[in-house]
């Protein structure tokens, strides 16, 4: 890990705490499920900006893991941005790193480490962010992996929840329409958090678009996948390139629907929790770079 991506977590730290010590929230990657990333915050102005000081600083344990790796973990990107939920800050380190920290001390409360950094998937370095969520009862966290593994985790206490899927964690690999075979597993992650309306937790994915051989069959589904907040039960799937009877399916012609992959969606979604919509930024179908054996409008790539 670089020394600038370190940094950039402290200004990140030092600007969300400020918001935290004021008591309003950044609950959402983007503040909001609407994704305005707007925040009534006023306490730093124009005319005190210059004042700013570093209060705390935190360095999440990727620093060391790299160090002591006994192979080398190749990555310099940190793309991460904590939420601020009633005073403490969940932040999701470039290993995957699930930390909370008491926003105005900056003292570590708990740190969950779901050991993605040990695979090494191809994400590795991109993960932008964890997602929480509440039914006024229990409060969740949910991080959505690198390598694909969908995990809620308690608020308070930094543990998994064992009535969530499988031990606290969905495979989301697994529950795709098209199951990833393992020589797959490295070419398929999560980058951008959960985005989550009406109790239901919906997941998008990273696939690489050029694997130096040919396209079809060797690249993952892009299907948005979402499961209920609290059981991990698999509630829908869309499929980004229509299959059989489904609208936009006279789209892909020559069949290429059948085998085609991507169309994924990587980036940060939004919703609108009174209309229970989600609105999704798809990307192209694989491969980026050619479509000729694809032919046809491709919805909804």
């Amino acid at each position: 890990m670089n020394k600038r991506a370190c940094s950039t977590l402290t200004v990140w730290l030092m600007l969300i705490a400020v918001a935290s010590a004021q008591a309003v929230d950044w609950p959402y990657y983007t503040s909001d499920l609407g994704g305005t990333k707007y925040s009534p915050a006023a306490q730093i102005g124009p005319d005190n900006f210059d004042q700013l000081r570093v209060v705390w600083r935190f360095r999440p344990p990727d620093q060391q893991i790299y160090e002591t790796a006994e192979r080398d973990l190749d990555f310099d990107e940190h793309r991460g941005t904590p939420i601020a939920v009633n005073g403490v800050l969940y932040y999701a380190s470039p290993f995957n790193i699930l930390v909370a920290l008491d926003g105005a001390s900056g003292e570590e409360l708990w740190t969950f480490d779901p050991e993605a950094w040990r695979i090494e998937p191809r994400f590795l370095g991109n993960l932008r962010g964890v997602s929480y969520w509440t039914d006024g009862a229990v409060e969740r966290i949910f991080l959505a992996t690198s390598t694909a593994y969908l995990y809620s985790i308690d608020a308070k206490t930094g543990l998994l929840d064992p009535a969530f899927g499988q031990d606290g964690r969905v495979d989301l690999g697994a529950s795709l329409r098209r199951p990833l075979t393992d020589g797959d597993r490295w070419n398929y992650g999560v980058t951008a958090p959960p985005v989550i309306c009406r109790d239901v937790v919906a997941v998008g994915s990273a696939i690489g678009d050029w694997r130096g051989r040919p396209p079809a069959e060797y690249t993952p589904p892009g299907d948005v996948q979402a499961f209920d907040a609290r059981t991990g039960a698999k509630v829908w799937e869309f499929h980004t390139i229509p299959q059989a009877g489904e609208y936009g399916n006279e789209t892909w012609e020559s069949d290429a629907w059948k085998t085609y992959g991507a169309a994924n969606v990587w980036a940060s979604m939004t919703a609108d929790e009174e209309l229970g919509y989600l609105y999704l930024p798809v990307s192209t179908a694989s491969h980026d770079y050619y479509g000729g054996e694809r032919p046809g409008d491709n919805l909804f790539s």
